[in-house]
């Protein structure tokens, strides 16, 4: 926007004709972008990490929180822990309750204690911290133990109230805060220092891995390790026989019974590398995972200058300032940048390409990009109204053509 109102007013034509090159009006402008792209490298560094880990964690929080008490007439609320309550009817002005029942489940035995009521109160106390219900005119109901187990009988007891008070803990409603050092292993919630320490942690955990396996499949291949005590056991079959082959000095029974066992330990050895062959993958997606977080912090930053070097040249050429054709140029050079962005990130995470090569490769592309548009309106050699023309009488014919 800047160099496209320089260049539509001619105030470039007439720095150049002072002797000022395109190189030097542009130094002020990136100076600032090297400070943009330090500000931009700080902030990826420092404050993301920061900023999300406490999102993340205050997400959790918000979601594994219980809803809101909410009793509806006529329905029965299991929200309170260990109990179950129904109410027919509740008063709209004050706390009185109607038609109460309430299921007792703190010992793990079902419905075994019902207390019902004709009327009461229900309130809650000491900042929502507990809720209290009032019981009047009511009756408590307990299937009891049989005490003895030979001969079971089924005891149960009734009692009467005139009043009762109950009251519930509402703790669990209120917001807990997880301890935020829980969430702290995530991939955009560390710094480059803890993205390398976390990457060589995951890398010994995998060479650890390896070894295992190479330990546990090592007992199997014995004849990797001394051919002498593979064939000791079979020697006096052949001195038994030692015109016949050496198949046919074994019983049937010998060679079936081999083969079976042999086969039982391949099936061992393969479902083991099978399972372990999962975990190595995990560990490796783990490990490119932080990879692509350590170089994107660069990348972010780099990308700052990669796309001034395309845009103030742009401005320069197009010669258009305002809010109208430099806002869709630097939208679609944008769209550009992510699509490559995103097209190497993803390539990078399936193993397609390298991480290196998948996180700087749109930098890498539209960097030669900007330096050409530099050095082409430094030297006014591209004629915007000849692309122009171009683009205008290309659509007709492309129109005629189809028709």
């Amino acid at each position: 926007m800047t160099f496209g109102n320089l260049s539509e007013h001619y105030e470039l034509v007439a720095l150049k004709s002072a002797g000022i090159s395109l190189r030097r009006i542009l130094t002020p402008l990136f100076i600032l972008i090297l400070l943009m792209s330090a500000g931009a490298f700080f902030f990826a560094n420092n404050v993301i990490p920061v900023a999300n880990l406490k999102f993340k964690s205050l997400l959790y929080d918000v979601r594994t929180k219980k809803p809101a008490l909410d009793i509806k007439e006529g329905t029965f609320y299991g929200g309170i822990d260990d109990y179950i309550l129904r109410i027919n009817k509740k008063d709209k002005n004050s706390n009185k309750i109607h038609g109460i029942k309430i299921y007792d489940h703190t010992r793990n035995r079902g419905n075994d204690i019902l207390m019902t009521a004709e009327h009461g109160e229900m309130y809650t106390k000491d900042n929502n911290r507990w809720l209290v219900v009032k019981l009047y005119n009511g009756t408590r109901y307990e299937e009891m133990e049989s005490k003895n187990p030979n001969k079971p009988t089924y005891p149960h007891s009734r009692i009467s109230f005139a009043s009762y008070e109950m009251k519930f803990d509402l703790s669990g409603f209120s917001l807990s805060r997880t301890n935020e050092s829980l969430f702290r292993g995530g991939f955009d919630m560390l710094d480059i220092k803890q993205l390398s320490q976390y990457e060589d942690s995951n890398r010994t955990n995998l060479e650890t891995t390896r070894r295992d396996v190479a330990n546990y499949i090592k007992p199997f291949f014995t004849i990797l390790s001394d051919s002498a005590k593979v064939l000791k056991p079979f020697a006096h079959f052949e001195k038994l026989n030692a015109k016949e082959p050496f198949c046919n000095s074994l019983v049937k029974y010998s060679i079936k019974g081999n083969a079976t066992h042999a086969f039982q330990q391949a099936q061992t050895i393969r479902n083991f590398l099978e399972e372990q062959g999962r975990t190595e993958e995990s560990y490796l997606d783990i490990i490119t995972r932080y990879r692509i977080e350590w170089h994107r912090k660069f990348t972010l930053s780099l990308a700052c200058i990669t796309l001034f070097f395309i845009g103030a040249p742009l401005g320069a050429i197009i010669r258009k300032g305002g809010l109208g054709l430099p806002i869709v140029v630097a939208i679609l050079m944008f769209v550009v940048f992510y699509v490559l962005s995103m097209v190497f990130e993803r390539a990078g995470k399936s193993g397609a390409v390298d991480v290196v090569t998948g996180m700087w490769a749109p930098v890498a592309l539209l960097m030669p990009v900007g330096l050409y548009l530099i050095w082409r309106a430094n030297s006014d050699s591209i004629n915007i109204d000849t692309i122009k023309s171009f683009f205008t009488n290309l659509i007709p014919s492309f129109t005629r053509k189809k028709v």
